[in-house]
């Protein structure tokens, strides 16, 4: 007797082992097994008892849901009230922390504008005895400047004083040295004049001893005298040769030599130019 299906069933691995060019294996023969009572008793207890334990374990997951939905809730209620309570307080705490350090940072913020404020103060102070100290080095520098001044115009009015005497010492000196030159000069003109008067003087007096030399030689000549020739000559007690010449004196000769005649008019008229 053939089993309902069989025939499908062994065509259908027919023409899987055909399409996937395996070898073809055995042949199953499918369908119905034929249970008996007992059987059917262990199957239906077993169907009973997977649906009791899947009852069962239906119950326990819902206790197991309600327990974790339960401690769920809790841990939630739990958690917004730590978190409200913590955030709250954190807040709070951490809101007055801030305002605190705000206020620490204002507070930090006014002392380093005062201390700049004071810092800018004693900059300036500083500035102002700088520029004051400037103002009194730029005085002294200008006093220095002036009395330098000052001494040099003296020095140059000194020098100018000492040139000005020393033009008036060389003026005077050359003053006196042309009064010298001159007086010199005079010297030496009136020296040539009393030179020149004196030997105008010793010629005047030569002329006159020649001329009178001549005008006694002609008086003398022209002259007669009756005891004998008064003249000049040689006395007759003395020899010719070593004879002094004697005037006014008759000797015993006719006419004196007209020589000897000349000779003591010319020593007379030298004797009377010396006296």
């Amino acid at each position: 007797m053939k089993k309902p299906g069989a025939e499908r069933t062994r065509a259908g691995f027919a023409s899987a082992d055909k399409g996937s060019g395996l070898a073809p294996g055995p042949s199953l023969t499918q369908g119905l097994l034929p249970v008996g009572k007992g059987q059917a008793a262990c199957g239906l207890r077993a169907v009973l008892a997977a649906g009791a334990a899947a009852a069962g374990l239906a119950a326990g997951a819902g206790l197991a849901a309600a327990f974790f939905g339960a401690a769920a809730a809790f841990l939630g209620a739990g958690a917004a009230a730590f978190l409200g309570a913590g955030a709250a307080a954190f807040l709070g705490a951490g809101a007055a922390a801030f305002l605190a350090g705000a206020a620490f940072l204002a507070g930090a913020a006014a002392f380093l504008a005062g201390a700049a404020f004071l810092a800018g103060a004693a900059a300036f102070l500083a500035g102002a005895a700088f520029l004051a100290g400037a103002a009194a080095f730029l005085a002294g520098a200008a006093f220095f400047a002036g009395a330098a001044a000052f001494l040099a115009g003296a020095a140059f009015f000194a020098g100018a004083a000492f040139f000005a005497g020393a033009a008036a010492f060389l003026a005077g000196a050359a003053f006196f040295a042309g009064a010298a030159a001159f007086l010199a000069g005079a010297a030496f003109f009136a020296g040539a004049a009393a030179f020149l008067a004196g030997a105008a003087f010793l010629a005047g007096a030569a002329f006159f001893a020649v001329a009178m030399c001549f005008s006694l030689i002609k008086w003398e000549s022209h002259r007669p005298s009756p005891t004998g020739w008064s003249g000049c000559g040689y006395s007759s007690l003395e020899s010719r040769s070593g004879g002094t010449l004697r005037c006014d004196e008759s000797v015993g000769h006719a006419a004196p030599p007209r020589r000897d005649a000349c000779v003591c008019g010319f020593r007379s008229v030298t004797a009377w130019a010396s006296a």
